[in-house]
């Protein structure tokens, strides 16, 4: 009977380190899932970043590329985390597009300005020649009325 309590009390203690070591190691598996869980979202988090940070460097290497010096407008607030990367290179396409008409309205506007200031130019060369025209019908007329004078008392004398 000894050998019965001693055999129980055995196997109660056995039983009790087993559910304590069976406790531990749940603790433990439940840590690791908690930080496997933790790190899969600071990975995922990691992708997401590299992600948006390729899709900014291919808009930089498209605004590169495609316009010659401005490579950024100044005041330009970043594109959010997280747009879509298709989504972002329309918007850089869209921003590129506008870069390059407001160059192509610059250039219009001081197209224009030197077109005004060659036709105001123009303008004044001719109100200076049709004053000279006026002024060679005048002194034709002048002449003319003088010769006929000059006839008109040749006639009568």
């Amino acid at each position: 009977m000894v050998e019965d309590i001693d055999s129980g009390q055995f196997l109660k203690s056995r039983v009790d380190q087993l559910e304590g070591a069976n406790q531990e190691l749940r603790s433990n598996l439940r840590d690791i899932r908690m930080s496997s869980a933790l790190y899969e979202v600071k990975l995922n988090e990691a992708h997401n970043r590299i992600k948006q940070l390729e899709s900014q460097l291919e808009s930089v290497d498209l605004l590169n590329n495609n316009t010659p010096s401005q490579t950024f407008i100044e005041g330009q607030s970043p594109l959010p985390k997280d747009i879509n990367p298709d989504t972002a290179k329309v918007i850089l396409s869209l921003e590129e597009h506008l870069l390059t008409m407001m160059k192509d309205i610059s250039d219009k506007n001081t197209q224009l300005a030197y077109i005004d200031n060659q036709m105001e130019a123009a303008r004044r060369k001719y109100s200076v020649c049709k004053h000279h025209q006026g002024l060679l019908y005048r002194d034709f007329y002048n002449e003319r009325q003088v010769s006929l004078c000059i006839r008109c008392k040749n006639l009568y004398k």
